[in-house]
């Protein structure tokens, strides 16, 4: 059985052979039956490892195994085979009994020393085997925690940097949002702006259109009325009509034999009493007073032909483009001459087609129009050229 070490001999333990020592001790406690060790041993049965390491837990442990003898012999058993690592657990009782020995005679005291330095030297030796890798256990573990100190650093100075980076892009974007924000109001006050001058314009366009149809049914009305008057008028008698110019009643009215369309003795014919006459007439005066404006132009017609209807009682109507007339409309005093001003939408030509359809009496259409001309032919009507008229009325 191995010498039993005193309080004074553990207590000097290294913590590495403390370390390797309170394992058995833990073991050796917990072997024993509760109750028949010492209240100390009872006390530190349950004590944690870490508790027993240093400080006054381990002091306390050291005197149980000193004292106590069931706690020692519980320890001696177990360490009975005494473990390799455990070796110099012999020679710490042995320096006790070695030295009551040498106290007795003094004999045999150098090898006992001999021994207590070569297991002393051995002891020191493994302390420093065990130091250096604890030494380099501890220099691999400061230098893995560098490593991921450097790491650490490197990932928060890459994470400030993109901090800083988003930060830059909010800005950015901030500054981006207000600019678009920005953009879009100005847009947005300039298309108002321009919908408020559409409006304006658009409220302008309705009040002249408005003004324009008031103004055309007006007139659309009083040509109503002078068509409704001239249809009133009791047209002479085709056949006294026919027999005393030459002409076959119908319509178109059919010219005796040796006289010739367009010329003036077929106006002379077709010009007779009653007689419905249309005469187109910017197209007249254009043609033989274009040197005059059109007041004076219109003025000089209807006097031209007011006269001529007091000698031949013809029912002439001059038709006029409103819109060339514009605001102008002024005609002198001219008995029994209608006149007629279309609308701005609406043409002489116009005028005088829908005049030749809406009546079924023979009918003369004054123009030189081709157009003009070869509409109304189709309908049925007598056609003058200007220069005809002008002959037979003299103008």
């Amino acid at each position: 059985m191995i010498p039993r070490p005193s309080a004074s001999d553990l207590e000097g333990l290294s913590s590495a052979r403390w370390g390797l020592l309170v394992p058995h001790l833990r073991a050796a406690l917990a072997a024993v039956t509760p109750g028949s060790a010492s209240p100390a041993a009872e006390r530190l049965r349950d004590a944690p490892p870490s508790a027993l390491g240093s400080g006054r837990r381990r002091r306390e442990l050291c005197r149980v195994v000193a004292e106590d003898e069931l706690v020692w012999m519980e320890l001696a058993r177990r360490l009975d085979p005494l473990p390799d690592e455990l070796a110099w657990v012999a020679g710490i009782g042995a320096n006790d009994a070695d030295e009551g020995d040498g106290g007795a005679d003094g004999a045999g005291r150098p090898g006992a020393e001999g021994a207590r330095l070569r297991e002393r030297l051995r002891e020191v030796q493994q302390e420093r085997a065990e130091l250096r890798r604890r030494l380099e256990g501890a220099e691999a573990r400061a230098e893995r925690a560098e490593q991921r100190a450097r790491l650490a650093e490197a990932d928060l100075a890459r994470i400030e940097d993109e901090r800083a980076e988003l930060a830059r892009a909010i800005e950015d974007a901030d500054a981006s949002r207000r600019r678009a924000l920005e953009r879009g109001e100005r847009r947005a006050e300039g298309e108002l702006e321009r919908l408020r001058s559409e409006l304006t314009a658009l409220r302008r366009e309705l009040g002249a259109v408005t003004t324009e149809r008031d103004e055309a049914r007006s007139r659309t009305s009083r040509v109503e009325a002078d068509l409704a008057a001239l249809r009133a008028r009791p047209p002479v008698a085709p056949e006294r009509a026919g027999r005393a110019v030459g002409l076959r009643p119908g319509r178109p009215s059919r010219l005796p034999p040796g006289v010739e369309d367009a010329t003036t003795e077929a106006a002379e014919l077709l010009l007779h009493p009653g007689r419905l006459v249309l005469i187109d007439g910017y197209n007249l005066t254009l043609r033989h007073r274009g040197h005059l404006d059109l007041a004076q132009q219109r003025a000089w017609l209807a006097t031209t032909m007011a006269a001529f209807v007091a000698r031949v009682r013809i029912r002439p109507v001059l038709v006029f483009d409103g819109e060339r007339a514009g605001g102008n409309r002024t005609m002198p005093p001219a008995r029994g001459v209608d006149v007629v001003f279309t609308s701005e939408s609406v043409i002489a030509d116009d005028e005088i087609v829908l005049a030749v359809e809406a009546t079924d009496e023979p009918v003369v259409v004054v123009t030189d129009d081709q157009e003009l001309r070869a509409r109304v032919r189709a309908l049925g009507a007598d056609v003058v050229p200007t220069s005809n008229l002008l002959g037979v009325v003299g103008g």
